[in-house]
């Protein structure tokens, strides 16, 4: 799911932010609910347009296995992608900032991890060695739990 909206409190100010989160858009394969995206984007438009926002939002269902949409690229003030791990993303979830705009990334980590990690569990500190490469500075980095937190803002 997708989500781009413009401040509510200052719509001249351009678009606010992208919140990215991972469902399984393709049909009969694993991870959770095939229409998980389909019914958040149609929650989220229902409540917006109640609060008469609708038109300072543009969502959108979109698969992260097929990439950031480059329509939005530099346009964002804040994204957040939480548990949805794909480090050929990290280059791209920095691109869609606007200087000064700010990433938090979520993912799940072998760190603190109890059984046996998947492949989706990044490795002990492969978001600071991911980030600290790219057109950013990291602001905060936390590993414990079977979590890896990372907030950074571009340069």
């Amino acid at each position: 799911m997708i989500l781009h909206v413009r401040t509510v409190s200052h719509p001249e100010a351009g678009p606010y932010a992208i919140l990215a989160s991972h469902y399984d858009t393709r049909p009969y394969t694993p991870g959770a609910s095939d229409d998980a995206s389909g019914v958040a984007i149609t929650a989220l438009n229902t409540e917006a347009l109640n609060l008469g926002v609708r038109d300072r939002i543009d969502s959108r269902v979109h698969d992260l296995d097929d990439g950031l949409p480059a329509d939005l690229a530099g346009s964002c003030a804040l994204v957040i992608c939480q548990r949805f791990r794909d480090p050929a993303l990290y280059e791209q979830l920095v691109y869609m900032l606007q200087p000064e705009g700010v990433l938090v990334i979520t993912v799940q980590s072998r760190v603190g991890r109890t059984g046996e990690p998947g492949r989706f569990h990044a490795t002990p500190g492969e978001l600071i060695d991911a980030f600290r490469e790219l057109d950013v500075d990291i602001l905060r980095s936390l590993e414990a739990d079977g979590e890896a937190t990372l907030v950074a803002r571009r340069r």
